[in-house]
């Protein structure tokens, strides 16, 4: 996959003159490769615990709002009656 990514990048490059980056050979190498994570040595030699993903998420946004200037929630003004 790898091998035919690279000649059809030099394809679209060269008699193209464009750049594809569905056929982009990094992508490609990158895609046969098997990438995963494993909290499982953490646990066992840190105590690591996993928090709730979602619980996590509500943290972060709830950060940024109070913390980053360009988030901080404004007041809505009321509308007049």
């Amino acid at each position: 996959m790898v091998a035919v990514a690279r000649v059809l990048d030099v394809y679209h490059r060269r008699v193209k003159g464009e750049w594809d980056s569905a056929v982009d050979p990094v992508r490609a190498e990158m895609g046969a490769c098997f990438w995963s994570a494993d909290a499982t040595k953490a646990k066992k030699q840190l105590g690591f615990a996993p928090r709730n993903p979602e619980q996590t998420l509500r943290d972060t946004i709830t950060y940024a709002r109070q913390n980053h200037p360009m988030l901080k929630l404004q007041p809505v003004p009321r509308a007049k009656l």
